[in-house]
């Protein structure tokens, strides 16, 4: 699972480049422990594959 910094990382991205992927996460993280946690791993992942293909992270 990832961790804090990495979500919230991830959680700026979106905001500023994939709204989205932000509606997507936000549709699910309010529905309990679990499914945060594996919204958070989705929108992680997200992040860093995008991240991946832009050059930097």
């Amino acid at each position: 699972m990832p961790d804090f910094d990495d979500v919230c990382r991830a959680l700026s991205w979106a905001l500023d480049h994939d709204l989205h992927a932000l509606l997507e996460h936000r549709q699910v993280a309010h529905l309990g422990h679990a499914a945060r946690r594996r919204a958070d791993a989705v929108l992680v992942l997200r992040w860093q594959r995008a991240a991946a293909r832009s050059g930097a992270q």
